[in-house]
């Protein structure tokens, strides 16, 4: 489990995180924005891992949302950008820190250890009555829809409205995850401290921010593995799918498994199922004969040939419509779920210098090496382990 340790955010990385987004907030609210400012994705999640670079000093991208206490027709989607831009552009504090991009405004900030964060500040407003209503109709989970938000979108070179929901999102991940966490709370509790016990007073002053349950350490394998497999790719970043759809998926399928089940089996069961849709590629694969073969498979779906996987908390946000834009796309993802079904569980018969040569290419050899150092290595001794040990990257001491 130490490798996906590592890739993590630290408590003290977590924090100091924390203490520079709610500056931002102050910040705002000294200048006048009223705003309500909250994490979204990863580290709203807590599936959190460093991204691949080309640099050994790779920080973490953290998405917030400055959700302005008005409505979307108090003021056209560019003026609500340029409001919370100019503010923070005029500012000492971060105008030299800010690169700003279609979606986003960035704040870039540079930490100890070589470690740095960059704050993508996404403006929003709160989505009208109308709209919410026209979700709820649509929606599996209406109850979400209440947090829905309106964004400014850059397209065709004028801002526009798109609606978004990342509180209701972040619910419906919380609701499946909780049991999973309420597993694992104690235990992990217990360690963090012991390896904080100069930031925390007590065990209970540990907040639940800091635990990963079983689901939140399946999706950080995933996107550690899929930073990796598709940063060697010439189009890796066209390519690349977004968190949200292992988030999702990871998600939906842990949903009625038992919460005790362990890291490893989660993981077999996502990438089964990410295998099982890849049928779907098969062009005489109609969603009446799919959904006839694979009975119960029905998270993705391929509808007049466009690829559907719906976000839970937006009905009218297809989380693979970029699949539909470009077939490629689609293609590299499954190709990608094949190297890691190999790669992470079939792997695990391998004699230990092999399986440490796939975990190196699988999560990036210098990540490794600050685990195990030479450990498994064809030049380090022949270590023999019980047939009963752990799956092997948990087999971390």
């Amino acid at each position: 489990m130490q490798v996906i340790e590592s890739l993590d955010i630290t408590p003290t990385m977590f924090d100091n995180a924390t203490d520079k987004y709610q500056a931002i907030a102050k910040f705002l609210a000294s200048k006048g924005v009223d705003a309500d400012i909250y994490p979204q994705g990863s580290f709203a999640l807590g599936t959190v891992v460093r991204p691949v670079t080309r640099t050994p000093d790779a920080g973490y991208d953290l998405d917030l949302i400055c959700q302005l206490r008005k409505d979307r027709e108090e003021q056209s989607p560019g003026e609500l950008r340029s409001e919370v831009e100019r503010i923070l552009k005029d500012s000492e504090l971060y105008g030299g820190k800010l690169e700003l991009f279609d979606q986003c405004i960035t704040i870039h900030y540079a930490d100890v250890g070589k470690v740095s964060f960059s704050i993508d500040v996404v403006p929003a407003a709160n989505e009208s009555d109308i709209n919410k209503q026209r979700l709820v109709e649509k929606s599996q989970v209406p109850m979400l829809i209440r947090s829905s938000i309106a964004i400014p979108m850059y397209q065709e070179k004028v801002y526009t409205w798109a609606t978004n929901n990342p509180k209701g999102y972040r619910e419906w991940f919380e609701e499946i995850n909780r049991p999973f966490l309420a597993v694992v709370s104690e235990k992990q509790r217990r360690a963090l401290f012991e390896s904080n016990a100069r930031v925390y007073a007590s065990i209970e002053d540990i907040p639940d921010s800091h635990l990963r349950s079983a689901v939140q350490r399946v999706i950080q394998i995933l996107k550690a593995h899929r930073n990796v497999h598709f940063s060697h790719l010439k189009d890796g970043d066209v390519l690349k799918p977004i968190s949200a759809i292992l988030s999702t998926i990871a998600a939906q399928v842990a949903q009625p498994m038992n919460p005790w089940t362990s890291v490893f089996d989660l993981l077999k069961a996502v990438l089964e199922d990410f295998h099982t849709y890849g049928h779907y590629r098969n062009p005489n694969m109609t969603e009446k004969v799919f959904t006839e073969t694979y009975v119960g498979k029905s998270l993705i779906a391929r509808r007049n040939r466009e690829w559907i996987l719906e976000n839970p908390a937006n009905p009218e946000d297809n989380l693979v419509d970029k699949w539909n834009e470009n077939p490629d796309a689609a293609q590299a993802f499954f190709n990608w779920i094949d190297v890691a079904y190999k790669d992470l569980t079939m792997a695990f018969d391998l004699k230990d210098n092999e399986f440490r040569a796939k975990m190196d290419s699988a999560f990036g050899e210098s990540t490794v090496s600050k685990v195990w150092g030479s450990k498994y290595r064809q030049s380090a001794p022949r270590i023999i382990t019980s047939s009963n040990a752990m799956p092997k990257p948990w087999r971390m001491q």
